[in-house]
């Protein structure tokens, strides 16, 4: 009987000073971030391309900047010789994301190869400079 006593007291005891207890001060917020804006270009800034495998290419836009496109499944088509892309941008001709590209990869005999989009980067110098100038569009 005595510990049931003790344990309500205890719990009384402990109620009321949590309650009368000043309250902690909010913790500081985090960091904010600075969110910068999505990498995009305009369609018509895209000036050339070099595949790297199947499955990847470099653009060249605006002279300067280096992309990198990825695909979902090998585009074997890009890579003989002669053969160029059938572009289709969606929203506009403003590309920031996989999805605003809709490639196909054609010959001069009309064969066709589309080549779904999954992955688009625009590199950074530094990256830039470790990929070998002949691998660069």
């Amino acid at each position: 009987m005595k510990t049931a006593s003790i344990i309500a007291l205890a719990t009384i005891w402990l109620g009321t000073s949590a309650a009368a207890a000043p309250a902690a001060s909010p913790a500081p917020p985090a960091a904010v971030s600075r969110h910068e804006a999505p990498a995009c270009f305009y369609a018509n800034q895209w000036q050339g391309w070099r595949a790297l495998d199947a499955r990847a290419m470099l653009i060249r836009v605006n002279m300067h900047e280096i992309w990198r496109v990825e695909f979902a499944q090998e585009c074997r088509a890009m890579l003989a010789p002669g053969v160029h892309w059938i572009s289709k941008f969606r929203d506009g001709d403003l590309v920031c994301s996989p999805i605003d590209l809709d490639l196909t990869v054609a010959d001069t005999t009309g064969f066709r190869e589309p080549c779904i989009v999954t992955g688009l980067k625009k590199l950074t110098p530094d990256e830039i400079t470790r990929i070998p100038r002949t691998n660069l569009p």
